[in-house]
């Protein structure tokens, strides 16, 4: 009961504050000004990331004020989590060069590492067992934080997309860290629902404001933190290939395509638009639509990963596999609307008029 009075706090926190941005004057707003790539057609604020990380701290404050938090914990999540904000605050504002961008991420990440002791020390694989990471432990946890980080800024490009997903995310973890035991995680995944809820308010289709980097890199370092300390055996020990499966529909979009425009030529890490969901937009989805259908497979890729939880080795390798052949009909579909209407992206670029 104490966990959802805070979890309804930092809620309204998280709306109230998002209220609070909106009526600031635009003179002193960060604004997404429109651009070939871009989904919307009028600057728009993307501020939204202060809000959802000031709801997420005072969440914090008062959960380790209750004693749903221990003190350690609360560091571990906050400190290199407000960076990983600030330094996407600042891309925001002075839109940093990739190279330098990514090096402060893997120093952010290698600090929660090596002074948080945030480490993957082993993962668990259906009909293979355990296998350590031994040496390899460092940089394998750096590259996932990094990855799930940047994974999470890719996917948001839509209205209500990211935060909507991060609601449905949080809440299957925080049901799973509950039931085995891991009140504290729990309470953390509640938190980073929490506040995502209450940015989406003013997010879903029509949205009046964005996350920004600063947001959507805050939410990708919670879930790729909460995935480490989730799967540890000091903690509630869950097998690791439960947290990529809830993240799935973002992880396939955000690997097809990279795929795809290295095999085209393309430079894969400059800003573009050509993931699937902006595809779908582009053969004239609705953004309500697309975000609509990445929330049914966030709830279903959950429901997936319970039955992964109770499953045996060959159940659960059936599991991924039937995923496997739903992403790759889905991506395929895509691809072939596509060659109806002529070629990636369809017919002209749509745009929802906001």
């Amino acid at each position: 009961m104490t966990e959802l009075m805070v979890g309804l706090g930092v809620l309204t926190a998280s709306a109230i504050s998002v209220n609070l941005l909106l009526r600031c004057d635009p003179r002193y707003q960060i604004l997404d000004v429109p651009n070939e790539r871009s989904s919307h057609v009028r600057p728009m604020p993307r501020t939204g990331g202060v809000a959802i990380v000031l709801a997420f701290s005072l969440g914090v404050g008062a959960a380790w004020w209750a004693g749903l938090l221990g003190a350690d914990l609360a560091w571990l999540i906050l400190v290199p989590g407000v960076l990983i904000f600030f330094l996407g605050l600042a891309d925001d504002v002075f839109d940093l060069h990739e190279g330098a961008k990514l090096l402060l991420q893997v120093l952010i990440a290698g600090g929660t590492v090596l002074i948080g002791g945030v480490l993957f020390r082993d993962v668990d694989l259906p009909g293979i067992g355990s296998v350590p990471f031994g040496w390899s432990a460092v940089p394998v946890t750096i590259v996932w934080i990094v990855g799930i980080v940047n994974v999470y800024n890719f996917m948001d490009g839509l209205d209500g997309l990211a935060a909507g997903v991060a609601v449905i995310i949080a809440g299957w973890l925080a049901t799973a860290f509950f039931l085995n035991g891991a009140q504290a995680l729990g309470t953390v995944a509640l938190l980073v629902g929490a506040s995502a809820a209450g940015f989406l308010f003013f997010n879903f289709p029509p949205a009046r404001i964005f996350m920004g980097d600063s947001g959507s890199a805050f939410l990708g370092f919670q879930f790729a933190v909460l995935a480490v300390l989730g799967s540890d055996e000091s903690g509630p020990g869950l097998p690791f290939l439960f947290f990529p499966l809830l993240l799935g529909a973002f992880l396939a979009d955000t690997a097809a395509t990279l795929v795809w425009r290295m095999t085209h030529g393309e430079i894969w890490y400059k800003a573009h638009r050509v993931h699937y969901y902006q595809r779908l937009t582009n053969l004239g989805f609705s953004h309500r639509g697309v975000s609509v259908i990445e929330y049914g497979l966030a709830f279903s890729l959950g429901v997936s990963g319970f039955l992964y939880l109770s499953a045996n080795d060959a159940e659960r390798i059936a599991l991924l596999m039937l995923w496997v052949v739903v992403f790759g009909g889905l991506l395929l579909t895509i691809q072939r609307l596509e060659g109806h209407e002529g070629g990636v992206g369809g017919r002209e670029k749509q745009r929802v008029k906001r």
